[in-house]
């Protein structure tokens, strides 16, 4: 079965396009160069990175979606209201990552899908109306992030993100905020988002060095902000290499990868609903 994924958010269009094209199907995940800086989507064999300008991106999008069966849109709902109008009666799945179902900006079109994912729980309660989304687990291969042995140093890597779009001086005092809620008797390297750097096959090595992860993300709600309240993928890749990860949010400590972020229990899960969808989806 022909299967597009359009656009993509931490990986998980490309690490879903290799999962299913394994399995025998003609899956691509199409992407812009420009918005893959860490080199994510581009570690998978089954992505296009298309360079140049946003209107070739989408039509090329456009004529790559042709024969598709399935047309899976992660993160952008321009791109939904783009390909539900001109591919009618395909099965057409919109999947919320993050600020596009928080800010509210997609929820105006998800009717124009067959089905809603959400990447993370706290999605499932935006106001959807009667619309049902379903949370997918986000993958995390841990063919990749896994280790047997931890530093024996109590060294930390903690990473922040102040609130957007409410200027400098309110994004350092989120800073300093969520850096006041660590635990102290660790020696931590705080590390703000607009700083992080480095690339996606270089990211075991890098949290290796490391025994404890933090992670605390903020988002602006009606004038203020609030920590967001899902793990990210960085996260769960901590705890899929052993590391302890502290989640300022719920002032809790986290172990061990939950066995629904495991790739292949994700993307079974994921087969599970394109068949539901598609009856003639083969798994």
């Amino acid at each position: 079965m022909i299967i597009r994924h359009i656009w993509d958010m931490g990986g998980v269009g490309a690490c879903a396009a290799a999962w299913q094209s394994s399995n025998g199907h003609d899956s691509k995940c199409l992407i812009r160069q420009i918005h893959d800086s860490f080199s994510v989507s581009r570690s998978y064999p089954q992505t296009v990175s298309i360079s140049g300008r946003a209107s070739l991106y989408v039509l090329r999008v456009i004529l790559s979606c042709r024969n598709a069966r399935i047309i899976h849109i992660h993160g952008s709902p321009l791109l939904l209201r783009i390909l539900a109008r001109i591919y009618r009666g395909r099965c057409i799945i919109y999947h919320g990552h993050g600020t596009d179902i928080r800010s509210g900006a997609a929820l105006p079109y998800l009717h124009m899908a067959d089905a809603i994912l959400v990447a993370t729980p706290d999605l499932l309660t935006a106001p959807f109306g009667s619309i049902k989304p379903t949370h997918l687990p986000t993958p995390v291969n841990t063919g990749m992030f896994s280790r047997t042995t931890l530093p024996s140093e109590p060294r930390g890597l903690a990473h922040v993100e102040g609130s957007t779009g409410l200027g400098e001086k309110r994004k350092d005092t989120d800073t300093r905020r969520i850096i006041s809620d660590l635990p102290s008797g660790i020696q931590w390297t705080v590390v703000p988002r607009e700083k992080w750097s480095v690339p996606y096959r270089q990211m075991p090595q890098y949290l290796s060095g490391y025994r404890y992860y933090a992670e605390a993300k903020m988002h602006k709600t009606a004038g203020s902000s609030e920590y967001i309240t899902g793990l990210s993928s960085t996260a769960l890749q901590a705890l899929a290499m052993g590391m302890e990860v502290y989640f300022v949010p719920d002032k809790k400590w986290h172990r061990g990868l939950p066995s629904e972020h495991t790739l292949e229990n994700s993307m079974k899960k994921l087969d599970a609903i394109y068949a539901e969808l598609v009856p003639e989806y083969d798994t």
